[in-house]
């Protein structure tokens, strides 16, 4: 046991499930990784598009109306300057989904694990991970939430929740965020593509 395991007041993770981690993730290529991730962020778009008309139909029928936009479309059309647009055009396809794998993906499910690990409870059980993946995706979806959206929150919370579980599950199967960062990427870069070819 090294010093840093005798300080660190989270037990040891089991050295025999951290090869298996990496036999799993040796499986995938980093390209297959990215391929995989840019297609499964392509289909992650269409069930988005599906459920948003859905949800909206729903809202609809009961005389709920909705903004046109969510709030980062308002904000890039209230720029007129190009540069600045295309600073938030590059901030929404590129950073944003970095910035969020890292965040949801590997921060926030990692300190579920320990959290769990604590606890002792098995993190790789069934049961643990599905509890991390609708934490941490009721958290993504719920960060997309702002009060100027009225019930247009309605639709993003459960796009944004269920695109945040579809991704932790490819976490899942590929053992890193390179596929889910890949998927995020293309999920956004398709959505925004209105604005990067006007």
């Amino acid at each position: 046991m090294s010093p840093i395991d005798l300080l660190s007041p989270i037990h040891p993770i089991d050295l025999e499930a951290q090869r298996l981690d990496n036999a799993q993730n040796e499986q995938y290529t980093l390209i297959s990784k990215i391929a995989l991730g840019i297609f499964a962020g392509i289909g992650c778009l269409t069930c988005n598009a599906f459920l948003g008309v859905v949800t909206v139909v729903i809202l609809d029928s009961f005389g709920i109306e909705l903004t046109e936009n969510q709030e980062c479309m308002q904000i890039l059309e209230d720029y007129e300057d190009p540069l600045i647009q295309k600073i938030l055009i590059a901030s929404i396809c590129l950073f944003a989904p970095i910035i969020e794998e890292i965040e949801f993906r590997w921060g926030l499910d990692t300190a579920f694990q320990y959290s769990q690990q604590r606890l002792d409870y098995d993190p790789d059980s069934t049961t643990s991970k599905t509890m991390r993946i609708a934490a941490v995706s009721l958290f993504f979806g719920a960060c997309h939430l702002t009060p100027e959206q009225g019930y247009t929150n309605i639709p993003i919370f459960i796009i944004t929740t269920l695109l945040g579980g579809a991704l932790h599950c490819l976490k899942e199967e590929t053992g890193d965020i390179i596929a889910p960062t890949a998927a995020h990427i293309t999920h956004n870069t398709v959505l925004m593509l209105p604005e990067i070819l006007s």
